[in-house]
């Protein structure tokens, strides 16, 4: 990885974390919060920082991971 280069959240990890369950009889894996956390603050789009904000109000204090390149 070269200096300033950011990564994003380790997929493996993501895959990992991910929650299982189901929906109309089908089984599904969704992001654990701390993944959907570490992808919006990635984007950084201004939708994401209103996201982050509502995840905030309904979770409390968000798990933050930090991403190489972005909280050096």
């Amino acid at each position: 990885m070269s200096q300033g280069e950011i990564r994003g959240p380790d997929l493996a990890g993501v895959v990992a974390d991910a929650i299982e369950g189901s929906w109309r009889d089908s089984p599904i894996r969704v992001a654990a919060l701390r993944s959907v956390v570490g992808f919006k603050r990635l984007a950084d789009r201004g939708q994401d920082r209103v996201d982050l904000e509502a995840l905030e109000r309904v979770n409390g204090e968000l798990p933050i991971e930090p991403i190489p390149g972005l909280d050096s």
